[in-house]
C-alpha cells in the first residue's frame, strides 16, 4: 500500500487483520486510529517518513514520536522483542494476533498495557511485568495459546476484566499480596491453571 503523500489521517480499524507486508506512513499524517493495523500477519515492518511530529519507528515497530507510547508491532517480526526503555504505555491492540513473537521483556519504564494488547500471541509462552507496571488492561493477554506462567512485581496492579482469559495451558500465576479485587472473566477458560 503507498498512502497518498497529503494523507493525514488513517481511521480505526482501516486495515485490520489485512495482507499488508509493509508501510510507509506520510510526514503528514497526524492521527491514526484505534487497531488500524492490528492483526496484519504478513506485516514485517512501519516505515515513517522524516519530519512526522506524532509518530515514529524504531526496528520496524510504531511509536509516538516521543517514543512513550508503542502503538503497534508488526505482526509477522520474528522472535523475542524488548520494549525500549522510555516507554510508559504499550496502546489498544499493539501486539494484536504477532504470531510469530516467541517472547516479551518488558523495559522498566513501562507503567500500562492497555486492552486488547497481546490478545492471540499464540507463541508467547511466559511473562513477568516490571514493579511499575499499574494496569493490565481488558483481555490484553487473552487467547496466547501457548502462555504457561505469570508473574506480577507490583503488589498493587489493576488488572482488568479478562485479561488472561481463554488461555489453555496457563498454568501458575505469582499474584502481588495487596490485591484488592479480582474481575469479572480474569481466568475465563484457563483449564490448567494449578497454582496462584
Amino acid at each position: 500500500v503507498v498512502l497518498p503523500p497529503n494523507l493525514q489521517t488513517i481511521g480505526d480499524t482501516v486495515f485490520i487483520n489485512s495482507g499488508l507486508e509493509s508501510i510507509r506512513i506520510p510526514a503528514t499524517v497526524t492521527s491514526i486510529g484505534v487497531s488500524a493495523f492490528s492483526g496484519c500477519k504478513w506485516l514485517e515492518e512501519f516505515t515513517v517518513e522524516e519530519g512526522n511530529p506524532v509518530y515514529t519507528s524504531v526496528d520496524g515497530v510504531l511509536f509516538s514520536a516521543d517514543k512513550k507510547t508503542l502503538i503497534c508491532y508488526p505482526a509477522c517480526k520474528y522472535g523475542r522483542y524488548t520494549v525500549p526503555e522510555g516507554t510508559e504505555t504499550i496502546a489498544y491492540g499493539a501486539f494484536r494476533s504477532a504470531y510469530h513473537m516467541t517472547g516479551i521483556n518488558f523495559g522498566t519504564t513501562l507503567r500500562e498495557i492497555d486492552d486488547y494488547a497481546f490478545i492471540y500471541c499464540s507463541m508467547l509462552n511466559e511473562v513477568t511485568f516490571p514493579p511499575n507496571v499499574t494496569r493490565i488492561g481488558e483481555n490484553a493477554f487473552r487467547g496466547c495459546g501457548w502462555l504457561v506462567s505469570v508473574t506480577f512485581q507490583n503488589p498493587d496492579v489493576q488488572l482488568d476484566s479478562g485479561a488472561f482469559s481463554d488461555n489453555d495451558v496457563l498454568q501458575s500465576i505469582t499474584l502481588p499480596a495487596r490485591l484488592k479485587e479480582i474481575p469479572p472473566h480474569l481466568f475465563f477458560d484457563c483449564a490448567l491453571l494449578r497454582s496462584i
